[in-house]
């Protein structure tokens, strides 16, 4: 094949990783409820409103992970300027939220 000819590309075959991204979401949502409810299980111990804030938000956080799992699942194959958004909305909530809740628990183990 001469250097000036280029072939058609074939179609996009995205394979496994959109759904490894989307179980890898689940996977994070289910440790972030696990450590929540280890929190909640020390705030109630302790009587310490920081650390039950600080359940309260992973508690929310792996709910909107598992949603975002979900989603990202079910449009696994869509790449539109409103995915990507979202995804970055996504990733910046996420990253809010773990850092209020490393936050809240920090303060609260002083």
């Amino acid at each position: 094949m001469s250097a000036g000819l280029s072939s058609p590309r074939p179609p996009r075959d995205p394979g496994l990783q959109p759904e490894r991204t989307g179980l890898a979401w689940y996977r994070t949502a289910f440790v972030a409820l696990v450590l929540g409810l280890l929190q909640l299980r020390t705030g109630f111990a302790h009587g310490d409103i920081l650390k039950l804030a600080a359940c309260i938000t992973l508690v929310l956080m792996s709910l909107a992970m598992t949603l975002w799992g979900n989603y990202r699942l079910t449009f696994v194959n869509t790449a539109t300027p409103e995915h990507i958004r979202l995804t970055r909305w996504a990733m910046a909530a996420t990253v809010v939220m773990l850092t209020l809740a490393a936050f809240l628990t920090a303060i609260a183990t002083d």
